[in-house]
């Protein structure tokens, strides 16, 4: 089972679940963000389990899951994958009585691993080869 993709984070929360972001999963790294952190980490994959540990960076105020205003912590997440949905939990070493419900979902493959995606940078929008499948849109 791979667990390379992009996916879609969610923590459960006093409000239900709370998006946060998206994380890049690849090789063993991971990489992501939203408008308010970025994430990087590592990752190991057993058949359908995973554990990840990820450095949390915030970039303006943070307002943190944990209950606190930390700006960069350390969490680990132990997670099970059943079909396009990882269920888990979510923790940080330094506030271990704060343990979180995560679920992460899979939305899509890397580009490069789709057919219809070199994986190659485009460096001029001339050499982007448009067809009847992938039509240019019509800005106004």
């Amino acid at each position: 089972m791979s667990f390379e993709g992009v996916w879609t984070a969610e923590v459960f929360g006093p409000h239900g679940w709370d998006s946060h972001g998206v994380l890049l999963l690849q090789g063993g790294h991971l990489a992501g963000g939203d408008n308010l952190q970025c994430t990087s980490g590592t990752y190991e994959a057993h058949g359908e389990g995973i554990e990840a540990e990820l450095m949390v960076d915030h970039y303006d105020q943070p307002r943190t899951i944990f209950g606190d205003n930390a700006r960069k912590y350390t969490t680990r997440i132990a997670g099970r994958l059943k079909g396009s949905v990882i269920s888990g939990i979510v923790v940080r070493p330094d506030r271990p009585h704060f343990e979180l419900q995560i679920r992460l979902t899979r939305r899509m493959d890397l580009p490069g691993h789709d057919r219809a995606w070199s994986g190659r940078p485009v460096s001029s929008p001339h050499e982007i080869d448009l067809d009847d499948n992938h039509p240019l849109p019509v800005l106004q």
